[in-house]
């Protein structure tokens, strides 16, 4: 079961100009598929379940020994170690993946890590809901979930050494087998500040036989905010104004994130009646 999170959780996509801009004027989601992405582990097996599948890699007994402890393992019997892993690298190529971060505010971390530190940048905020609405409209095989973070490279659930044969001691882990897609939704722990939801479509082909990655889309479906990049200057704010404009988007769903300036800075815009409405930086 892949885990869904509230309906109203806010995600967020950290990009720089040139993809924004590219994204809007095509009207296209982009969906990556795994081995493109930086882990070259996505969608592969975990490292216990590896381990385990190259010790009994001897057919029969080794489903045998292995279904006596745990009957509902999910896994056909007599296969090798080999065969196991080109079912799973191969058949993680049939998906697309985009991802997109899951938390109530803006990362300074995350502005670094997916736009540059220093660099302009804008961020994308919509909800879990807006982004399946948005997506099953267009592809009604699409999956939707949080990624559930996991100890895959470590041997935490084997209590046995490489090259030996255990006798009733394997811990099996199920959470982190099973196949290619149910992978694609699991990470290893050392990811877990990406605190990621993903959406997933099982790729087409078109008639050269290349996967299709890009989805049409209406992005004034999905997006509720474009936050700028408190790297930016003014110049960039509108221009990132002028680009919605252009894309038929409303521009005053823009604005520049201020994290990293001084409290003192901000100017205070009140109505006819003394309240605040809204506050602006100095110069902006």
């Amino acid at each position: 079961m892949i885990p869904k999170p509230p309906r109203t959780k806010r995600l967020w996509r950290y990009m720089n100009y040139e993809r924004f801009v590219s994204m809007l004027e095509r009207g296209t989601i982009y969906f990556t598929q795994p081995s493109q992405f930086e882990d070259k582990n996505e969608g592969l097996m975990s490292l216990d379940w590896q381990t385990m599948i190259a010790l009994f890699d001897d057919g029969e007994q080794a489903h045998n020994d292995l279904t006596s402890q745990y009957p509902n393992i999910p896994s056909p019997p007599y296969i090798s170690y080999s065969e196991w892993l080109e079912i799973f690298i191969y058949g993680r190529e049939e998906y697309g993946v985009s991802c997109w971060h899951s938390n109530k505010s803006q990362s300074l971390a995350m502005w670094d890590l997916y736009v540059g530190k220093g660099k302009d940048g804008i961020a994308i905020t919509t909800t879990f809901e807006r982004l399946y609405n948005a997506l099953i409209m267009y592809n009604s095989r699409l999956l939707i979930g949080a990624v559930e973070y996991l100890d895959l490279m470590g041997h935490k659930y084997l209590s046995h050494r490489l090259n030996e044969r255990p006798k009733g001691v394997i811990k099996y882990h199920e959470e982190s087998s099973s196949t290619p897609l149910d992978t694609l939704f699991r990470k290893d722990l050392s990811y877990n500040h990406e605190n990621e939801v993903r959406a997933v479509i099982k790729l087409e082909l078109d008639a050269n036989k290349k996967p299709i990655q890009e989805l049409q889309i209406q992005w004034k479906e999905i997006i509720e905010q474009v936050v700028i990049s408190p790297y930016s200057k003014g110049y960039f704010v509108n221009e990132i104004k002028r680009v919605m404009e252009k894309s038929a988007l409303n521009p005053d769903l823009t604005y520049q994130s201020v994290i990293l300036d001084e409290r003192k800075n901000f100017i205070f815009e009140k109505d006819g009646d003394g309240i605040i409405t809204k506050f602006r930086r100095d110069g902006y």
